[in-house]
């Protein structure tokens, strides 16, 4: 679905100046997020970000490794602040994970883990 699809099925009015700009971003992805700005039904500007890991969870909504930030990997269970903090820098220096099973290259992950979480992902 697409930005601009959202706004409107909201009943709001997209301004000219802001159509092109929505369009270039593309579809919102899997637990994509948009915060709309309004004045007199007027969209003024949309801002895109993902919903908290616990919101998405908490909504059915799959997560993927390359989108989720620290306090995302401390909502679930049995990952704590320094792996958390273990997994950003993993990504950091080696690049987006792609799938749940290449966290297994972060110490502490095992395929136990991996198992645990599988529902999440």
């Amino acid at each position: 679905m697409w930005a601009e699809d959202v706004i409107l099925m909201a009943g709001l009015q997209i301004p000219p100046t802001l159509a092109g700009s929505l369009e270039e971003k593309g579809p919102l992805r899997s637990g994509e997020g948009l915060e709309i700005s309004c004045f007199d039904s007027k969209t003024i500007e949309v801002k895109r970000f993902f919903m908290p890991a616990a919101q998405r969870i908490t909504l059915g909504i799959p997560l993927h490794p390359d989108t989720m930030k620290d306090h995302d990997w401390q909502a679930l269970p049995g990952i704590g602040p320094r792996l958390a903090e273990r997994i950003m820098i993993d990504r950091q220096k080696n690049g987006d994970f792609g799938s749940l099973e290449a966290l297994e290259r972060v110490k502490g992950i095992g395929n136990g883990t991996i198992k645990r979480l599988r529902k999440f992902f």
